[in-house]
């Protein structure tokens, strides 16, 4: 029997120059950082109190290269759009022992990660199969214990922004490194004119 892969999933990277990282830190390191309540045994990672960080001066340099690396997915992806906006932003400290639950991002449209410190805590990305969707199954004879789930481990790299599909489910899982991981996460959506009127599909959209 021949087993054929299809339809793979596309991530996208970027490399930001040192001083973006650098900047990235120290602003960070001002920040006020909350911890939400989880019922998992790990702490969950601390996260800035501020979730519009995009919207801050001081925070400029940093979201107009992410815009820069936006609109090169958008060209790379024939996007109808006149831009992707960025629509908030936060960042996140992991400690040692703490993580982030595996989850997904509603209301945006592409998601992305910019690590600013190394770390060998990255980022685990799933994408299913229709055979292995266990809320959606074609017939209920697959074994719940057999699971062929794809996963794909971003590396926590100082200066890689990974840009992603919002829908995709993630996770970082708990941290055994004594160094906090530091890293800036952004939502974004298609912003301007987006479709075609003459294929009726046309809107504009502003994003605040």
């Amino acid at each position: 029997m021949k087993q054929i892969e299809v339809l793979p999933q596309t991530i996208y990277e970027f490399h930001a120059d040192p001083k973006i990282t650098s900047l990235g830190v120290e602003l960070l390191k001002k920040e006020k950082l909350i911890h939400q309540e989880h019922s998992t045994t790990y702490q969950i990672s601390g996260m800035t109190e501020d979730a519009r960080l995009n919207l801050r001066p001081e925070y400029a340099p940093i979201m107009n290269w992410i815009l820069a690396c936006l609109d090169e997915v958008k060209i790379a992806r024939n996007l109808q759009c006149d831009r992707i906006d960025i629509t908030q932003s936060w960042g996140v400290v992991t400690t040692y022992n703490t993580h982030q639950p595996r989850h997904f991002h509603t209301n945006s449209y592409i998601s992305g990660v910019l690590y600013l410190t190394d770390s060998p805590t990255g980022t685990t990305i799933y994408q299913n199969s229709i055979w292995e969707l266990e809320n959606h199954p074609l017939v209920t004879v697959r074994s719940m214990d057999d699971s062929r789930e794809i996963t794909h481990k971003v590396r926590a790299k100082a200066g890689t922004l990974s840009l992603f599909p919002s829908n995709l489910e993630h996770e970082v899982r708990p941290s055994n490194d004594f160094n906090d991981r530091y890293s800036l996460v952004v939502n974004t959506f298609p912003a301007g004119r987006i479709g075609h009127y003459r294929s009726f599909n046309g809107m504009e959209i502003e994003i605040k």
